[in-house]
């Protein structure tokens, strides 16, 4: 998550130059990036995240409008990674969080040589100040700097509201994830099959459905949209592709952590999950015996209660 400048908020030109609906939006859609201020842009994803809007919530399509505005205004340099669109928010790099995630680090980098062009554009001199890398080399290759200003210009003339993301300035692959990978998870990562893909891997849809389960477990009415059960399905494989966790060591977590009587109410996504996984096995880890031996893990609170309610009633028979 990146930090908002108030000055820019109300007083930015760019942002002045978007439509009322975009402008309204954008503190939710900049402050959803991640550390580095870059965000997948799954729009069925995204606008899963405003459904507490209800019927004011916008609809893929209309998102997609929106951060057409926004790169079009240079708040946003988009690019491509592995098939699916990708966008790095323009934001001074004090104003992005010192402690990067894994999961930050694993999103990838948009491709250098045309994003310090589009930097350069906006900027001037101060262009480093804004990249997401302290240690950016100042002046990429000149035939990738002929080659972005191309990019550039192309993308100047075409660009119009309403046109989609894939129109970006950094069309093109991006370099690996941010993370100092290994040799190794760099050939996994190339080899495996496109992030963007609408069907997720069996034994990570189970991942998803079992997540579903116990949620529904918990809360029978809690709204789940079927977008947001396959995103999980990607989420569940990239945990196991990646990170390399097994089916069985995912299922477990989940069904602990749907059982604990914290963390049952503050990990509800896969996302979430993914994100607090390390965490969330050492607080298994440190549980002491008496607090997961004399429960029974099939009986859910609301089941409990009942039986406390039954048992009492005999006492006083």
């Amino acid at each position: 998550m990146a930090i908002i400048n108030e000055h820019g908020l109300f007083q930015g030109k760019r942002l002045r130059r978007c439509s009322t609906k975009a402008r309204l939006l954008w503190p939710y859609l900049y402050v959803a990036s991640n550390g580095f201020a870059r965000s997948e842009l799954d729009y069925d994803f995204i606008a899963d995240q405003f459904a507490s809007f209800r019927a004011d919530a916008p609809t893929p399509e209309e998102l997609a409008q929106y951060f057409a505005e926004f790169q079009a205004n240079h708040l946003i340099f988009t690019y491509q990674y592995n098939g699916q669109s990708w966008g790095q928010w323009d934001t001074p790099r004090s104003h992005t969080k010192e402690y990067k995630t894994a999961i930050d680090k694993a999103s990838p980098t948009p491709p250098e040589a045309p994003y310090i062009a589009w930097l350069k554009e906006q900027h001037g001199a101060d262009w480093s100040q804004f990249h997401w890398s302290k240690d950016a080399i100042a002046d990429p290759p000149e035939t990738f700097a002929q080659n972005s200003a191309e990019i550039l210009l192309n993308v100047d003339r075409n660009s119009g509201l309403g046109v989609g993301v894939g129109v970006g300035v950094g069309v093109g692959s991006g370099k690996n994830p941010s993370s100092e990978v290994s040799p190794s998870d760099a050939e996994l990562i190339a080899n495996a099959p496109k992030e963007n893909s609408k069907e997720a891997s069996p034994s990570a849809n189970r991942l998803a459905s079992l997540l579903a389960a116990e949620i529904h477990r918990n809360k029978a009415d809690y709204r789940i949209t079927p977008a947001q059960q396959r995103n999980w399905g990607k989420v569940a494989d990239l945990m196991m592709r990646r990170d390399g966790r097994t089916e069985e060591q995912i299922a477990d977590l989940i069904r602990w952590v749907q059982r604990d009587e914290f963390w049952h109410k503050n990990i509800l996504s896969m996302d979430k999950l993914r994100e607090k996984f390390d965490q969330l096995e050492m607080k298994r880890a440190g549980e002491t015996p008496h607090r997961s031996t004399n429960v029974d893990p099939e009986i859910t609170p609301s089941q409990r209660l009942e039986m406390r309610k039954a048992a009492s009633a005999e006492g006083v028979q």
